[in-house]
C-alpha cells in the first residue's frame, strides 16, 4: 500500500493498535526481520504504548537522531501494515455512525435516519470506517504456537479436570450454557449442506463471540451503533 493511504487515515488509532499487535504478537517474528524494518517495529510501538501523538512523534529524530533516519509516520504505517500482511476493506459510514452504506444502503447518498449526506460536494466520503476481516486475522493466531494453544482453551475447560476447567451443576463460562451444549450434539451446516460432524467436534475448532450490546466503534463519537 502506498503511505499516502495510511496518512488519510492517520487518526484511526483501533488500526493502528491492531496491526502492531498482530504484527508483533503473532505475524512476524523480530530475528527474521531485516535491522531497518526491526528498528521501524520498535519506533511504532512505543509511539501507541506511550500515547503519543503524530506531532510529537515526528520531532523524535531531532532528540534521538538515527543512522540511517527512521521514515516519517505515514511511511511508518505503511511498513507495519506491509509486514503484519493486513489489508483493511474501506467502507463508508455516516457522519453521525447511524449506518454503514453497504447492503441495503449501498446507493444510497444520504442516511436515512439523520438526512445527513454520505460525500463531500468533491465526491469524497464524509467519514469512513477500516474494516479488519476475521479470516486473515484467525490465519495469524493459528501461526505463533503461544497464541494457538491458548486458543484451544476452549477444548481445556470442557474436557479437563483441574480446578479451572467445567463441572457438573456449575455455570463458570459461557461454555457451560445450554447453546454450546446443544451445538456440540448438532452437525454443522454449511448452506443448505449438512455436514457429518458436529459443532466445535475439533479441539482445534475456534467458538467467536458477538456482541450486540451498543458500542461505538468510531473515534470522537457522538452516537453508538
Amino acid at each position: 500500500m502506498q503511505a499516502s493511504y495510511y496518512a488519510e487515515y492517520a487518526d484511526i488509532g483501533a488500526y493502528d493498535l491492531f496491526n502492531s499487535t498482530f504484527l508483533f504478537s503473532n505475524g512476524v517474528e523480530a530475528n527474521k526481520l531485516a535491522a531497518y524494518d526491526l528498528a521501524i517495529c520498535r519506533a511504532f510501538s512505543y509511539k501507541l504504548q506511550s500515547f503519543t501523538t503524530d506531532k510529537s512523534f515526528s520531532k523524535l529524530p531531532y532528540a534521538f537522531p538515527a543512522d540511517p533516519p527512521l521514515p516519517k509516520i505515514d511511511a511508518i504505517r505503511s511498513r507495519i501494515a506491509s509486514l503484519s500482511g493486513i489489508e483493511p476493506e474501506i467502507y463508508d459510514v455516516c457522519i453521525n455512525t447511524c449506518i454503514c452504506y453497504v447492503g441495503p444502503h449501498e446507493s444510497r447518498t444520504v442516511c436515512p435516519f439523520c438526512k445527513e449526506k454520505r460525500f463531500h460536494d468533491d465526491g469524497r466520503p464524509r467519514k469512513t470506517w477500516p474494516y479488519i476481516p476475521i479470516i486473515p486475522c484467525l490465519r495469524g493466531f493459528a501461526m505463533n504456537t503461544q497464541i494457538a494453544a491458548a486458543m484451544q482453551y476452549r477444548h481445556h475447560f470442557t474436557t479437563g479436570t483441574d480446578e479451572s476447567c467445567s463441572k457438573p451443576g456449575v455455570i463458570k463460562d459461557v461454555f457451560d450454557g445450554e447453546t454450546y451444549k446443544e451445538l456440540r450434539n448438532k452437525h454443522v451446516v454449511v448452506g443448505e449442506q449438512t455436514l457429518s460432524h458436529h459443532y466445535f467436534h475439533d479441539h482445534r475448532d475456534i467458538a467467536l463471540g458477538l456482541s450486540t450490546d451498543g458500542f461505538g466503534p468510531f473515534k470522537h463519537q457522538k452516537q453508538t451503533c
